[in-house]
């Protein structure tokens, strides 16, 4: 037999929460059995835990309905935004029924145990929670490999039909990707939000997205088009089940800091507002970057507006490799340039002239520039470049 045949198979971890410790010992001398069990006789400092184990979230989270600090009800809302995979149990005695049942109801918890519950029941409670998690985490993965599929088709549609929408796609997601890892619980709705946040722009000109890229100012009627690509993707996406906290996180990716109270950490906030705030901090730094903004310049411009900008997630900027963003080769045509882009060879017309060297980034004005040359025929197409991803 092997090492690994000799060691025994790890137990699910579970959280309760109770401010009366004699009670919290029964509970644990009853589980420890079958369950790794961490207590906590504060709603604040089980909420810390939670904060601190977002990679390895506990299987269920048992709370007192009666606590002084802050209700049980209230506890296990705030422990959804920061661990939604968990699954949520309410532990409650006769007087709080009627409130008990309400946030159940209200608040997504799976079930409520009534004081006192003997040994054999709580067992069994808690062997029906360790079914409905390991189900979540299936559906979970169902859903997310079901999805990962679906987004690769839409993004090679946007790239086809967009590709500065979709180039702004690919970096914001890398961005996000690097952002969330290790500090938010289930990364994968943000970064599916990133994915799809840039796909009410197939209804946009090519155009308007790229006087955005670069800087430029906009007429009335192309802001009124941009500011409403967010509910497009929104509508669409709402089609989708279980997608209705990244859908959301896409139609608020326009809007300023909303945080109750900013002082909590991230991981605490609740989850649509962080993504939409981490889309568009990032998508913000993405076009000040492809408008010719260095790092230091565009991380100021964020900074600058606290009250658009939640100053956290902009510090968090600080820790993106943008050396990890590769280029992609690509043959276009002169009305698929995009503001930053890489021409990877150089473009002549068709008497041998040099219009633009090879190496050179793709500006507003270069684009502008050599559409007119392809629009009387003079410019030789298609043409290679190099898309950042």
């Amino acid at each position: 037999m092997t090492e690994r045949a000799h060691q025994r198979p790890q137990k699910p971890r579970i959280l309760c929460v109770d401010d009366e410790p004699f009670i919290l010992d029964g509970i644990a001398t009853n589980l420890r059995r079958s369950y790794d069990v961490t207590t906590a006789t504060e709603p604040e400092e089980a909420l810390k835990l939670l904060s601190s184990n977002v990679s390895a979230p506990f299987a269920v989270i048992l709370s007192d309905m009666r606590m002084p600090a802050m209700t049980g009800a209230a506890f296990l809302e705030k422990a959804r935004h920061i661990s939604p995979e968990s699954v949520r149990l309410l532990l409650t005695g006769y007087a709080d029924i009627g409130d008990t049942i309400k946030a159940v109801n209200d608040g997504k918890i799976f079930q409520y145990i009534s004081k006192p519950c003997p040994a054999k029941a709580l067992l069994g409670i808690f062997h029906e929670a360790m079914v409905e998690f390991r189900t979540r985490e299936a559906e979970s993965a169902i859903i997310k490999g079901t999805l990962r599929g679906s987004v690769g088709v839409l993004m090679q549609l946007l790239a086809n039909v967009n590709p500065t929408a979709f180039g702004c796609t690919a970096r914001v997601q890398r961005m996000v990707k690097q952002i969330v890892r290790g500090q938010l619980s289930s990364p994968w709705q943000f970064e599916l939000a990133a994915s799809l946040s840039q796909l009410g722009c197939m209804s946009l000109p090519l155009d308007t997205l790229n006087k955005i890229t670069a800087g430029k100012a906009l007429e009335a009627k192309e802001e009124e088009l941009f500011t409403s690509h967010p509910a497009v993707a929104e509508n669409f996406l709402q089609q989708i089940p279980r997608l209705e906290e990244v859908s959301a996180m896409v139609a608020g990716q326009q809007r300023p800091v909303q945080f109750e109270d900013p002082e909590l950490d991230l991981s605490r906030q609740d989850r649509v507002l962080v993504g939409a705030q981490l889309l568009r901090v990032t998508i913000d730094f993405d076009h000040g970057l492809t408008g010719g903004l260095s790092r230091e310049e565009a991380m100021a411009e964020l900074r600058a507006a606290p009250g658009e900008y939640y100053p956290p997630i902009v510090n968090l900027l600080d820790t993106v490799d943008l050396e990890q963003f590769t280029t992609l080769p690509r043959y276009i045509n002169a009305q698929e340039l995009a503001t930053g882009m890489l021409l990877d060879e150089d473009l002549i017309t068709r008497e041998g002239v040099i219009l633009a060297s090879k190496g050179g980034e793709v500006t507003y004005e270069t684009q502008e520039r050599l559409r007119r040359f392809a629009k009387s025929g003079a410019l030789v197409q298609p043409f290679r470049v190099l898309t950042r991803q």
